[in-house]
Formats: C-alpha cells, structure tokens, sequence
C-alpha cells in the first residue's frame, strides 16, 4: 500500500493535490493544520484518508489522534504541538511506545523529519507550502506491505 502523509496545508491544497495525483496514493494520512483540508484532498484524490486537527484548528478538537493499522502495522497521526515536537520528540517518541505503534506521523514542525528511532518510524511529512527550512515544501511516500515500512520524504517539484 502506498500512504501520502501531508501536514500543515494552512489552506492552500492545489500545489498538493497536484503532487499527489502524480504520486497516485491509495491512502492519505493528514496530521493537521487545517483539518479540512485533509478531507478536501482525500475527496478531490477520491482516496480514504485519516484526517487530525492540529493547533490552528478552533474545530475538530475532538479529533487530535488516531491510531490506524495497515496490515499489521500500527500508525499514530497526530500533529505533535501536544508532545512538544518543536523542542524535542522524546516525549513523542515515549508516548508511541505506550501504544506500541511501528510508526508516528506528525506535522507541526514545518521541517520535514524520517528517521527509525528504536524501531518506530518518526515521519513529519513538512509542509508543503510553508516549509521552515531552506528548500522546497514537502510531504512524505510510505511503502508498507508485509516485508516493512519504508518511509521518504518527497521534496515539491523534485
């Protein structure tokens, strides 16, 4: 299965929706800011998605985490700003243990992130159009099927 993370879209969803039907997902994993913009793309890719509120959400805050699973993996989607994501992802990190998921996606940040910590991927997809680091905006490919999951950031226009 082929899974596109986005995170914080801040109400601009054409360039990623332009990216994504390129990349042709099967799933999408939104973590926040702006909530309705993860149902807007899922709906325009006509895809299934899971979609989380982040800080800039004054709706949805019922809708913070979610736990999903994809053959047997376990994913957390959350946006982060909850665990401190911008200082540090060890309280992040600590909190995935509890729930013994294989991989967190989160947002927040604006900087994208893919790394196997223990053994949980921690994957900030960035944004894709309010990047906070010198480059292109960003999202994020996830290749899951029964050999693993493996995980990359794709840089907008690369």
């Amino acid at each position: 299965m082929l899974i596109a993370a986005v995170a914080d879209t801040h109400g601009q969803v054409d360039t990623i929706i332009a990216q994504l039907i390129k990349a042709r997902p099967d799933y999408l994993l939104f973590a926040g800011d702006f909530y309705r913009d993860g149902r807007a793309i899922a709906k325009k890719l006509q895809i299934e998605a899971a979609v989380v509120s982040g800080n800039s959400d004054r709706l949805h805050r019922d809708r913070q985490q979610l736990v999903v699973d994809f053959e047997t993996h376990r994913f957390l989607l959350i946006h982060g700003h909850q665990y401190g994501v911008k200082q540090s992802l060890n309280r992040l990190y600590y909190y995935a243990l509890e729930l013994e998921v294989n991989a967190v996606v989160f947002g927040h940040t604006h900087s994208p992130f893919c790394e196997l910590m223990g053994d949980i991927w921690m994957v900030n997809p960035g944004s894709p159009v309010k990047p906070r680091h010198l480059g292109p905006g960003s999202f994020a490919l996830i290749q899951t099927d029964a050999t693993g999951i493996r995980p990359s950031i794709v840089g907008m226009g690369w």
